[in-house]
């Protein structure tokens, strides 16, 4: 999928909250987060929440979060992807944003990746929280940016 067919196309750049997953740097689209939640906030509030790994390995891989934080989906009813660390908010220009790979692409275990943002010699896998198994599960679709 390219950076215009996920509606990006009249941006000049993307703005990411950038987290961590097993020392891989990741990050979402922050039109894709509502809020940020302590876990504890989360539960008082009975919002259901799903481990990120969890969501993009379906569930095999072991991880641990030293720093558990909520990200509340925008779109659809309340609920909350739980990432570590959550590291920073930046924008990064469309230009030092790629594509997989074919060969990462042929490879990856969910849709969800769908890129690779270039920061300060840094790649930062980039991920569509609505691509995620159990958002499509929820049937929750995107509101179109214009």
């Amino acid at each position: 999928m390219t950076i215009q067919d996920r509606g990006l196309s009249s941006a000049v750049e993307l703005e990411l909250l950038i987290f961590t997953v097993g020392g891989i740097a990741m990050a979402v689209d922050t039109a894709q987060v509502e809020e940020m939640l302590r876990p504890a906030e989360a539960e008082r509030r009975e919002v259901e929440t799903r481990m990120f790994h969890e969501n993009l390995f379906s569930g095999e891989r072991a991880s641990s979060y030293s720093e558990p934080m909520v990200l509340m989906i925008r779109e659809g009813p309340p609920y909350g992807i739980v990432v570590d660390r959550p590291d920073e908010i930046t924008k990064v220009p469309l230009q030092r944003i790629q594509p997989l790979p074919a060969l990462i692409e042929k490879h990856a275990l969910s849709k969800a990746v769908w890129g690779i943002a270039l920061k300060d010699d840094k790649m930062i896998m980039l991920v569509d929280f609505y691509q995620l198994p159990v958002m499509e599960a929820m049937k929750i679709k995107p509101k179109i940016r214009q």
